[in-house]
């Protein structure tokens, strides 16, 4: 072959697919290059909405526990251990029970009958 003579028929077809893929590969770079750019870009507003979801969620439920919770009576709320100034703490998850002082234990002598108290002066007199 000269520099003048054309290609064969398969170094055409060759040549062409060779061409097909290289504009391929180009397309799938542009394609790629571009999503890349975007995620760059959806990804921080993404998290924005993520964390505004989240907030709401957690707002929902505080405000969700605050009714159940003042829905309840002084006696009922008294049970769990809270008072009605509680409850907004309580549903904040911020409330914590104050230190209170452990009661000793106190034991107090059983009450005498009057029958185990004449036992007791029987028992005291045949000693003597």
């Amino acid at each position: 072959m000269t520099q003048f003579q054309t290609a064969s028929h398969e170094e055409q077809m060759r040549i062409m697919t060779e061409a097909r893929l290289a504009q391929a590969e180009a397309v799938i770079d542009g394609v790629v290059a571009v999503f890349d750019i975007l995620g760059r870009i959806v990804r921080p507003v993404v998290r924005v909405f993520s964390g505004l979801g989240s907030a709401i969620a957690h707002r929902y439920a505080v405000n969700q526990t605050y009714v159940e919770l003042a829905n309840l009576s002084d006696r009922e709320l008294d049970d769990i251990g809270i008072s009605r100034y509680d409850i907004r703490a309580v549903a904040e998850g911020i409330f914590s029970r104050p230190e209170t002082q452990t009661a000793e234990l106190v034991v107090l002598p059983a009450p005498v009958k009057a029958q185990d108290a004449k036992i007791v002066d029987e028992t005291l007199d045949r000693a003597a």
